[in-house]
């Protein structure tokens, strides 16, 4: 998997995340929802991820994790996060 870039012709690099988002669904481009890193190399730590209504998502959605190539079952609202030291999740949201 690639690092990702803003195409400055496409949308201005300083764009808000909501017209980079627009712009990639009117092309028929998928987005990565949510990047979860724990840098801490000791201590696990927890949290919550709020999923505005405003994006549009069923109530209930699944979400998978590429790096673990897991699948996790999230809502709109806050939805519990736990990552162990040094883990990460990167989120693609089902359709």
């Amino acid at each position: 998997m690639g690092a990702a870039r803003v195409e400055p012709d496409v949308v201005a690099p300083d764009a808000p995340v909501e017209v980079v988002v627009d712009e990639a669904h009117q092309r028929g481009i998928r987005v990565i929802a949510d990047l979860v890193v724990n840098l801490d190399q000791r201590n696990p730590q927890e949290g919550v991820a709020i999923v505005p209504a405003a994006l549009g998502l069923p109530p209930a959605f699944t979400v998978r994790d590429l790096l673990a190539e897991a699948d996790f079952h999230w809502r709109i609202g806050r939805n519990y996060v736990r990552l162990e030291p040094g883990q990460s999740h990167i989120l693609h949201v089902q359709r």
